[in-house]
């Protein structure tokens, strides 16, 4: 008896915390440019790196920012470097020319790298846009499969089985 109640405890912490990684993806998407962190500088290198991950990993477009030192990214998604070398957003940035990487804030720093770029500007101008709406509709998918697993759960719950 006090097992189903551990057992039905730790599905529900398990399904609010994934609730709560739902609601930080729907507040990604929703992030306009004011509630971006700036950083402007001279590109004065760019470079294509690959990031291990859970079952394989990506690749980052990196630049390096005069005076920084520190890295601004892209993650691309991509798992294969003809992609990566491929993408108009790396071709389009010019090494010793000014841009202005805007970072998303609820995204945290891996060594040194801000993996995070949502958008950059050259002369007011948009050059690259994150598109969000992987992040809304992740995030509204695992919101409502983790409500209605926790709402399943509780519903139905395990019932004592006897095998004679």
């Amino acid at each position: 008896m006090k097992t189903k109640k551990v057992v039905k405890i730790i599905f529900a912490i398990y399904f609010f915390v994934l609730t709560c990684v739902g609601i930080l993806c729907v507040y990604r998407s929703t992030l306009i440019l004011k509630d971006l962190t700036p950083i402007e500088g001279i590109v004065i290198n760019k470079n294509i790196a690959y990031v291990h991950s859970g079952k394989g990993g990506n690749y980052l477009l990196e630049f390096g920012l005069q005076g920084n030192d520190y890295i601004v990214a892209i993650s691309t998604g991509y798992s294969n470097i003809n992609e990566a070398e491929s993408d108009s957003t790396f071709n389009k940035i010019k090494l010793g020319e000014v841009y202005t990487f805007y970072i998303d804030p609820t995204i945290a720093t891996t060594s040194n790298t801000y993996s995070s770029v949502k958008q950059i500007y050259k002369d007011e101008q948009c050059i690259f846009k994150f598109d969000s709406k992987r992040d809304l509709y992740g995030g509204l998918g695992i919101i409502l499969l983790s409500i209605g697993a926790l709402i399943f759960t509780y519903k139905f719950p395990i019932k004592n089985k006897t095998v004679i």
